[in-house]
C-alpha cells in the first residue's frame, strides 16, 4: 500500500502524491533547498520565487528538479532525453551543481538545440529509439518530452534497454486534463508558439507539435508495464504559471490557488511527476 493515500501537508497542497512507496516525495525542507539551489546565494533568488515561498507555493519543475536530485546518486550516469541544450529551464545554479554529480551525462534530442548544451559530456542529435550505444545509464530523465512521444512502446523500450537494473526513469509532462493541455488539443500547433511567447516567452525554436499519448497515469503505467518499467512514485502538481509572468496576474493566480486548496477543491491546472524502475 501506498505511504501516502491522500494530499501531502498542509503547506505541501500544491503537491497531491497519489503513490510512494519508496518514500521519494519532498519534504519542504527539500523542495526549499531545490529553491536555493537555483541561485547562488539567496539574495539572489527573483522576485517571482520570493512570491512564491510568501505562498508556501513550489512550482511542479522544483519539484521534477528535486526528484532527480533525489534519485541521482554521486557518480552516476545520466541521460536526458529531449531537454535540448538545457537541464532545467531557467536554473543555470542548479543545471551545473546537479550536472557535476554525475560521472557521465548524455543529452540525447531530435532537435539540434542539443548541440548547444553545454553541460553534457556528449551531445547526441536523434530520437531516443535511433541512439545507438552500448552504455547503461543509472538514470533517465524525460522533462516536459512524453507529450511529443508518437510511438510511446518503442520510446519506453528503448528506456528500459539503456537503464541499468534498479536506474530510475524520471517523467515530468503535463497532464492531459488540464485546462490548458485541453485547449492546446482543439487549437492549432501555429498557433501555439505565439501564445507561448506572449505567457511564458516560449521561442519558436521550442516549440514542438504534441500528441499526448502519455499524458495520463494509467497510459503511463500501462507503457511502462509492458516495457518491464515498474512504477514507484505519481504526483499531480498544481501549476500555477499561466500568469507567473506578470506581477500582479501572477499573485491573483496565487491567491485563487490558496483558496481553491483551502477549499479541498482540485486546481484545473496540473502536471505530472513519476518515477519508473528497472528491477
Amino acid at each position: 500500500m501506498s505511504k501516502l493515500e491522500g494530499d501531502c501537508e498542509p503547506w505541501l497542497k500544491g503537491g497531491h502524491v497519489k503513490f510512494d512507496p519508496t518514500g521519494l516525495a519532498l519534504s519542504r525542507a527539500e523542495l526549499d533547498a531545490t529553491v536555493l539551489s537555483t541561485v547562488e546565494a539567496p539574495e539572489q533568488l527573483g522576485w517571482g520565487q520570493k512570491r512564491r515561498l510568501r505562498y508556501s507555493y513550489y512550482r511542479p519543475g522544483e519539484y521534477y528538479a528535486g526528484i532527480v536530485g533525489k534519485c541521482l546518486k554521486d557518480g552516476d550516469s545520466w541521460l536526458d532525453v529531449g531537454g535540448g541544450n538545457r537541464l532545467f529551464p531557467g536554473h543555470r545554479a542548479l543545471e551545473e551543481r546537479m550536472s557535476k554529480r554525475a560521472s557521465r551525462l548524455v543529452a540525447v534530442d531530435p532537435n539540434e538545440n542539443v548541440l548547444k548544451n553545454q553541460l553534457s559530456h556528449e551531445n547526441v542529435q536523434s530520437l531516443l529509439e535511433d541512439f545507438n550505444t552500448l552504455e547503461k545509464f543509472d538514470i533517465v530523465t524525460a522533462r516536459m518530452v512524453v507529450e511529443h512521444v508518437e510511438d510511446p512502446s518503442s520510446f519506453l523500450n528503448a528506456v528500459f534497454d539503456f537503464l541499468r537494473p534498479g536506474g530510475f526513469l524520471i517523467v515530468y509532462t503535463v497532464n492531459l486534463w488540464s485546462v490548458v493541455t485541453c485547449v492546446s488539443r482543439v487549437v492549432p500547433d501555429a498557433i501555439h508558439n505565439p501564445v507561448k511567447k506572449v505567457f511564458w516567452n516560449t521561442a519558436p525554436e521550442n516549440t514542438f507539435p504534441t500528441v499526448y499519448k502519455l499524458n495520463t497515469r494509467r497510459a503511463l503505467q500501462e507503457a511502462a508495464s509492458e516495457a518491464g518499467l515498474n512504477e514507484v512514485f505519481y504526483a499531480l502538481l498544481d501549476d500555477c504559471s499561466i500568469f507567473s509572468g506578470f506581477r500582479v496576474l501572477g499573485t491573483l493566480e496565487l491567491i485563487a490557488w490558496q483558496t481553491i486548496s483551502t477549499i479541498k477543491m482540485p486546481y484545473p491546472e496540473r502536471n505530472i511527476v513519476a518515477v519508473f524502475t528497472k528491477t
